[in-house]
Parts: C-alpha cells; sequence; structure tokens
C-alpha cells in the first residue's frame, strides 16, 4: 500500500511530497489564505480519508483544526488522530532562545510525516 497523506489545512509542502512520490490531498492548495474549506473540498477529503484508510490527518501548527474536527466526523471513524507540524512561519525569538532550530522542526515533521504513512 503507497502512503497517502491528508493536510487539512494550508499546504507548504508540496515539493517534499513530489520529491518522494508521496500522494496525497489538502484542504487549500500552497500556502493559501484561506480557512474555510468548501462543502465539495470536504467531501473529496472525507472521500480520500476513506478511500486511502487514512488513521491520521496532518495540520499546521497555528491551526485550530476545525477543518480536520470535520473530515474526522464525516468520515465516520472516531478513532483518526490529529498531528501537527511545524511550517517554520510562526517561530518566535522566544522558541529560538529555548533551542527550536530549523533542524529540530524539520526531524518532528519527519516523526509526523512517518506515523501518519503507517
Amino acid at each position: 500500500k503507497n502512503a497517502y497523506l491528508v493536510f487539512a489545512d494550508r499546504f507548504p509542502f508540496v515539493y517534499l511530497t513530489s520529491d518522494y512520490s508521496i500522494e496525497y490531498s489538502a484542504a487549500f492548495d500552497g500556502c493559501s489564505s484561506e480557512s474555510n474549506a468548501s462543502f465539495e473540498t470536504v467531501a473529496e477529503l472525507v472521500s480520500d480519508i476513506n478511500k486511502n484508510d487514512v488513521k491520521l490527518i496532518i495540520t499546521l501548527e497555528q491551526s485550530k483544526d476545525d477543518i480536520a474536527d470535520v473530515l474526522i466526523s464525516q468520515s465516520g471513524d472516531r478513532s483518526i488522530k490529529t498531528l501537527k507540524v511545524s511550517s517554520m512561519q510562526n517561530v518566535t525569538k522566544k522558541d529560538i532562545s529555548n533551542g527550536i532550530t530549523y533542524l529540530s522542526e524539520m526531524e518532528r515533521n519527519l516523526e509526523v510525516f512517518g506515523k501518519a504513512m503507517n
């Protein structure tokens, strides 16, 4: 079975998925400023979740998870979990002084992607 990722958010990882031939669905293309998914988008994502037996939905670090919650509800599978990845767009000076680095955030993202693809 091929890996399949579902992003219930903006999608700043298109190059990563392209480089590694990872199939995905996303609520919004790229780094869109949209925050409300259309009915058609939700229906398509729910179909993809069910068709690909997705057990983990990915959102960005500052997401309120509203879209993910709707997807889980509409899929009928309450066991689906949500995990967050970092786009590095919201890192503060305080985060950096507390030890967050680009590499540490990308390593954490790798763990999330790994969990989502198993």
